[in-house]
C-alpha cells in the first residue's frame, strides 16, 4: 500500500531519489553477472570507442615512423643515383662523339691518300712517256732534214717496242691472235663475218684492231674479221648470215 501524504516514509524516500539525480538506484550486481549494459555487446565485438583509439595509436606509429630525416635521405639517395647516370651517360656520348670525329677523320685521310697515290701513279706514267715524245721527235727532225724514210721506219719501230714495254710494266698485254683461231666473243668482236664451208666452229681470219687486256681482264676487244660455221641462223659472232660492217678505226 503507497503511503500517503505526510507519511514519515514517503519524506524517507526522497532524500534518497534527489542523490541519484530523481532515478532509482539500480540493485546491487551479483558476483559474475554482467553489469547492465553489457550484457548488450556480443562476445567478439569491440564497441566503437575502442576502435577509434586503436585507429589513433596506428595513424601515431606512422608519424613516428616516416621522419624528415628518412624522406630526406631518399631524395638524397635518388638523387646520386640521378648524377651517377648523368654522369655515365655524359661519358658515353662523349666516346661516341671521339669516335665519330676519329673515323670522320679517317675516312678524309683514306680519301687523300687514295687520291694522291693515283695522281703519283699517272705522273709515273707519264714521266715514262715522255721518252717516247722524245723519240718522236727525233724521227721528225730526221724526216725535216731529208732523211729518207726508210732511214727512220726503224727507228719509229724501235719507239713502237719501247712504248710497248712501258706499258707492259705497269699490266698492259696485247692479245696474241693468229688466224684460224676459235672465235671468241668475250675477246674479239666481230665486224666482217662469212661463210667459211667446212668449219666446224667460228674462226678468226683477219685482224683489224689489235686487243689488249690490263691485268689478266679485257681493256679492249680486238676487232677482227670472222668464219662463219655453216650452221645457219645467228651465231657466235652476233651478226645475222650474210651481214657484215665496216671495220672501226682507231
Amino acid at each position: 500500500m503507497a503511503p500517503k501524504p505526510g507519511d514519515p516514509r514517503r519524506r524517507s524516500s526522497e532524500p534518497r531519489r534527489a542523490q541519484y539525480g530523481g532515478r532509482r538506484p539500480s540493485p546491487p550486481v551479483p558476483a559474475g553477472e554482467p553489469a547492465r549494459g553489457e550484457e548488450d555487446t556480443p562476445a567478439g565485438i569491440v564497441s566503437l570507442p575502442a576502435v577509434e583509439e586503436r585507429e589513433a595509436m596506428e595513424t601515431a606509429e606512422e608519424d613516428l615512423g616516416e621522419g624528415p630525416g628518412e624522406e630526406t635521405a631518399g631524395e638524397s639517395a635518388e638523387s646520386a643515383e640521378t648524377e651517377g647516370e648523368a654522369s655515365v651517360r655524359d661519358a658515353l656520348r662523349e666516346q661516341v662523339l671521339r669516335l665519330q670525329a676519329e673515323f670522320d677523320n679517317y675516312r678524309k685521310r683514306q680519301a687523300r691518300d687514295f687520291h694522291r697515290l693515283c695522281s703519283q701513279g699517272k705522273k709515273d706514267l707519264i714521266a715514262d712517256m715522255l721518252v717516247i715524245l722524245d723519240d718522236f721527235d727525233r724521227a721528225r727532225k730526221h724526216f725535216e732534214s731529208g732523211s729518207q724514210p726508210s732511214e727512220i721506219l726503224p727507228g719509229i719501230f724501235q719507239t713502237a717496242s719501247h712504248m710497248a714495254a712501258i706499258l707492259g710494266k705497269d699490266g698492259l698485254e696485247a692479245m696474241d691472235l693468229e688466224p684460224m683461231m676459235p672465235f671468241d666473243p668475250h675477246l674479239h668482236e666481230a665486224v666482217v663475218a662469212e661463210d667459211l664451208p667446212g668449219a666446224v666452229q667460228d674462226v678468226v681470219l683477219e685482224v683489224f684492231r689489235r686487243g689488249y687486256t690490263y691485268n689478266k681482264e679485257v681493256l679492249r676487244p680486238a676487232l677482227v674479221k670472222v668464219g662463219r660455221a655453216p650452221h645457219g641462223g645467228e651465231s657466235d659472232t652476233g651478226l645475222a648470215e650474210g651481214g657484215q660492217a665496216l671495220p672501226q678505226e682507231g
